[in-house]
């Protein structure tokens, strides 16, 4: 990145600041979850991430009561994490009556069929054209992020903000998630780390804790 586009993008920043797309975001004290983080966390850079979503049983980790956060996730796992988090999702998959085909390769007896297919119709997530969703695939930091910011009805302001309109996908999320989380601007210089490795299920839960601004006392 030069360093024109560099300072816009830290004005921007600073602007964005100001007035949080995210929300007000939520505090909690870790004393009142005391014993409740899963024990493969503790001590990690995901423990305070991974607890948000323990203690709020978004995710329920393993039957052997661990985490697991260095392995990776599908893309079909990711869209079972949006549901954890949209009543809109929940409430239109129990409304449904006839199943949904959009996906040709997602068999109708995938564990996650009708979630991927409501996820795509509530605009959540999308295919790659063709009828092609690959639910199996192991799911990039990039397309986790656009997941997450179209969940919190952000795409509007993707598109519309002063630095990431003028980019294409998967720059544009990735550009308007280091700002609006308030990451190091030196992040913006290597944005392809986002669409070239997968991300593990700690890092999705850092995500989800950064985008609804969680902090602990």
């Amino acid at each position: 990145m030069n360093k024109r586009f560099r300072a816009l993008a830290f004005i921007t920043a600073m602007l964005l600041q100001v007035n949080v797309c995210f929300g007000a975001g939520f505090t909690y004290k870790k004393a009142d979850f005391e014993g409740k983080n899963f024990p493969d966390v503790i001590g990690t850079k995901y423990e305070d991430a991974a607890l948000y979503l323990k203690a709020f049983d978004y995710i329920s980790g393993y039957p052997d009561g661990t985490f697991k956060p260095e392995k990776e996730i599908t893309r079909a796992e990711m869209v079972a994490i949006l549901f954890a988090f949209s009543f809109p999702a929940k409430n239109k998959l129990k409304a449904q009556e006839e199943p949904l085909n959009t996906f040709t390769d997602v068999p109708m007896d995938h564990w996650a069929k009708q979630q991927i297919e409501i996820a795509a119709q509530l605009g959540l997530v999308s295919g790659y054209g063709n009828g092609i969703f690959k639910p199996d695939a192991h799911i990039t930091h990039a397309e986790v992020i656009t997941m997450l910011l179209n969940l919190h009805n952000l795409k509007a302001d993707v598109l519309k903000n002063e630095v990431t309109s003028k980019e294409k996908w998967p720059n544009n999320y990735v550009f308007y998630y280091i700002m609006t989380t308030e990451k190091p601007t030196y992040l913006f210089d290597d944005v392809s780390v986002y669409s070239s490795t997968n991300a593990k299920r700690g890092d999705v839960a850092v995500y989800i804790s950064d985008i609804r601004d969680i902090q602990w006392e």
